[in-house]
């Protein structure tokens, strides 16, 4: 059973893909990863068959391709890209 705040982040994750389908939301995308808000692990696409997982770098005006979730400055390109919240990847400070 979902508990009701993850059925209210499915909700907006839902709402969030169906605007970045339309290109609404590419503008917002694009400010959240430049300024390093939001960080995006995924694989260099040149050498996506090692298998191993980056960091992609902030990237002013990043272009979005929709197969392999791709993400790239129109040099490099990153594949099975995911974002998450610059937070979840500090270090806690330790409890007092």
């Amino acid at each position: 059973m979902i508990s009701e705040p993850h059925g209210l982040l499915w909700g907006i994750l839902a709402i969030v893909e169906q605007q970045v389908d339309k290109g609404a939301g590419h503008k917002y995308l694009r400010q959240r990863i430049s300024t390093g808000d939001w960080i995006g692990i995924g694989y260099d696409e040149a050498s996506a068959e090692e298998k191993r997982l980056v960091i992609v770098p902030q990237i002013k005006d990043a272009k979005f391709g929709r197969r392999k979730s791709a993400v790239g400055d129109g040099i490099n390109t990153y594949v099975n890209v995911r974002f998450v919240h610059h937070k979840l990847l500090e270090d806690d400070p330790a409890p007092a």
